[in-house]
């Protein structure tokens, strides 16, 4: 794979099915530290390229407590481009370790 091809697919639907069932925890965190949408509870990966994540975020308004959660979208880039699909996990790994060092302080 060469740095203008695109993931493949049947990949990127393995991995996001992967994170929403094992790993909900850490897109939260990843959308908390990485995005403004600090008062999200809820977030759903629903697409990655090799720059960014894509996710689907629970969120309520904070001024307005009787507001239900809004459904938002959220990009999220990775902290340097993908060069293949190899670099998938470790990519998430760290920023998931590093989202939750960020959330902690």
């Amino acid at each position: 794979m060469n740095s203008s091809e695109e993931l493949d697919p049947d990949f990127v639907q393995s991995v996001i099915a992967h994170m929403n069932s094992d790993h909900a925890d850490a897109c939260l965190c990843i959308v908390k530290a990485y995005s403004d949408q600090t008062s999200a509870s809820h977030a759903r990966l629903y697409d990655l390229d090799r720059n960014s994540l894509y996710f689907i975020v629970e969120s309520r308004d904070t001024d307005t407590d009787e507001q239900a959660p809004a459904n938002i979208e959220i990009k999220v880039d990775f902290l340097k481009p993908l060069r293949d699909a190899h670099q998938v996990r470790g990519a998430l790994v760290g920023m998931s370790k590093q989202a939750r060092d960020i959330l902690s302080n």
